[in-house]
This record gives structure tokens, sequence and C-alpha cells, in this order.
């Protein structure tokens, strides 16, 4: 908008000089528009870094989640050939249809072997890696195929291959067909919980029977830390560990601070009674 003419500054004298300042600036809006905004076609400094950031934020985020998807289908390409190479190895010791179990066993140990070597890992590392790939190239097909699409995560498919390994074959290729369906919107945490309410679901065993075969592999694991400490972690029937952890955590004595415990992993460390230790 046009500011007015000069002579409206002039004015005075005979009428308000504040009625004619209102009138003049105030009254049609001039004075707020032109310090509410700069003069058209114009841009402030700051304005333009923002804009220069905002595209290059948004061009980094791109990049990173093209990498990502490159990342998941490099490694469901290293799944094939582990498992490509894994069968011309077997044909190389000998290995054919009609070979014993203990023969197949024993050129699967030897592949593990050198593939070992040749990654520099440990050869338990390797026996995974080998055995995950048998199972992504066979029954799990579908699940390496949305590897490589990129819309699972290693940890979507290593959830997938620990809880379809405890089902039987037909509720495990359920299992799988259902959870891929929306797998690609959760979080990896987020579909580990949706597997575990699936295999309750699909499980054709009753939980009672279950539940008592897993109870006679309960066991004790230490696992060594730092600075003269250890973690302690116990398999066993939940409603015992739930027991267990409340007892620890809800047990006071003189030297234990005031306030929160620690059950949840924060705040002050609990202090136990001898007896427990």
């Amino acid at each position: 908008m046009t500011p007015p003419p000069t002579p409206l500054l002039e004015w005075g004298g005979a009428v308000g000089d504040g009625e004619l300042i209102d009138e003049a600036f105030v009254g049609d809006g001039w004075l707020e528009e032109a310090f509410a905004r700069p003069p058209a076609g114009t841009e402030t400094p700051s304005d333009d870094r923002t804009a220069t950031e905002d595209v290059a934020l948004a061009e980094e985020l791109a990049r990173v989640v093209s990498l990502e998807r490159t990342i998941r289908w490099a490694q469901a390409e290293q799944f094939r050939l582990v498992e490509s190479a894994r069968v011309r190895h077997a044909r190389l010791e000998g290995v054919g249809e009609v070979s014993t179990a203990t023969q197949r066993e024993f050129a699967t140990r030897s592949f593990v072997a050198e593939l070992a070597t040749t990654l520099v890992v440990p050869e338990a590392t390797a026996g995974r890696l080998v055995a995950d790939a048998t199972r992504l190239a066979g029954p799990r097909a579908a699940t390496l195929a949305a590897l490589s699409a990129g819309e699972l995560s290693g940890a979507h498919v290593r959830a997938l291959l620990e809880t379809t390994s405890t089902l039987p074959a037909d509720a495990a290729d359920e299992l799988e067909q259902v959870a891929l369906a929306d797998a690609a919107s959760r979080t990896s945490a987020g579909f580990r919980r949706r597997l575990h309410r699936l295999r309750e679901r699909l499980h054709p065993e009753p939980l009672a029977d279950r539940h008592a075969r897993a109870a006679a592999e309960r066991r004790v694991v230490i696992d060594p830390a730092s600075d003269g400490m250890a973690w302690l972690s116990l398999f066993l029937q939940a409603d015992r560990a739930v027991a267990i952890t409340a007892r620890l955590t809800r047990s006071p004595t003189p030297a234990t601070p005031p306030g929160p415990t620690r059950a949840s992993g924060h705040n002050a460390p609990p202090t136990w009674p001898p007896t427990y230790c």
C-alpha cells in the first residue's frame, strides 16, 4: 500500500494532532501493514537461511532413507550368496541327494569354519548366518523378499526367524503371511510384540503343555561385566520372575535410601538384605 501524501504530515494547530495522525496512518491500516512485513519483493536473510536449511535437511534425510534401503538390500543379497556358497561347497564335498544326515552335517560345519575364517568372525556368528540364510532362501523366502525390497530391517528379520523357529511349519507359514502384511509400518520392537501375540494365537499346542516343557529348561546365566560386576539372568516361569523382582525392589532395609527404587532401571540402586545375596 502506498503511504499517504506528505502534506498530511505537516498538519497541526486547529485540530488535534493526534486525531490527524491516527486518521492518516492508523485509520486505513497502513502503519500496521508497514511494520508487519517487509516491502513487497524483498526477503530477509534469516528467511533465506531457514529455507536453505529446510531444503538441505530434507535432502539429507532422503539420502539416509536411500542408504538404509540399500543396506537392507545388501543384507538380503548376502543371505542369498551365503546359501548359494553353502550349496556349492556341499557339492564340492561330494554331498548329494543320497548323502546321509551325518555327511551333510560335516559339510555344513566345514563351510561354517571356512566362512568364519573369511569374514574374521567367531564360528558361532558364521553358523547363525548360515542357518538364517538357509531358512530365508527356503521356507522364509517371503521375508527375504521383503528385506530385499527395503520393507524390513535386520531386526525385523531376526525377530521373525526366532519366532517361527518355535512353530510347526504350517503355523509358521501363516504367521509369516499375517505378520508381513503390515510389518513395514512397525518398529522392530512393535513388530516383535506383534509376533508374540500371533504366535500365542496360532500355536496348535496347548499353552499348558508348552509351559511345562519350557519350565524344564529353566536355568541361570552369569554374564561378566566391568569393574568387578556381573549380570545375573534367570530363565524361569514368568509368575516367579515377577514375584522375585517385586520382592527385591520392595524390601527396604535400614541402608536403603529414601525415594524410588531402581525397579525401572533409574534412580538410586536398591539395597538388598544379605540373605538375598
